[in-house]
């Protein structure tokens, strides 16, 4: 999809919303985000931007945490929507522990105590540029290789 835009309300987030909609989803996942969430105001960081598009919603979401936001722009993220009745099941919910945003997770409580996880996971293509997925692991990879 070509990631979220930058501001709450533009054309693409009804695309997004509608699409959804017509394919009557209950959960589903998103890799490339692509925005540094951080840097946005809280009003605009994705379960407040999306709340109003589900009677309830339950949200995974990754991006890369490693360094110092240097744009609102940040090839790569994750996230994991949970719909209506989905939404309820939710147990607990993650991501990567390198807090690259390379995947994020949501559990669910079945009936008879049995669970479900399910996970998105990015994966980067390789090098071609100084800010994809993959230049931004590489930096990082290096600095915990060298620390």
């Amino acid at each position: 999809m070509g990631g979220f835009p930058i501001n709450k309300g533009k054309i693409k987030e009804d695309t997004i919303r509608l699409g959804l909609n017509r394919w009557e989803s209950d959960i589903f996942g998103v890799v490339e985000t692509n925005l540094d969430w951080h840097t946005l105001p809280e009003e605009e960081k994705l379960p407040l931007r999306t709340q109003e598009w589900w009677e309830t919603q339950h949200i995974s979401w990754a991006h890369n945490r490693t360094s110092t936001p240097n744009q609102t722009r940040q090839f790569g993220g994750t996230a994991l929507f949970s719909i209506n009745q989905a939404a309820h099941r939710v147990i607990k919910k993650g991501c990567d522990k390198t807090l690259l945003g390379s995947w994020s997770w949501t559990r669910f409580q079945g009936r008879i105590g049995q669970t479900l996880r399910i996970i998105v996971a990015y994966r980067s293509n390789p090098p071609q540029g100084p800010h994809t997925v993959y230049a931004q692991q590489n930096a990082y990879f290096h600095s915990v290789r060298l620390s």
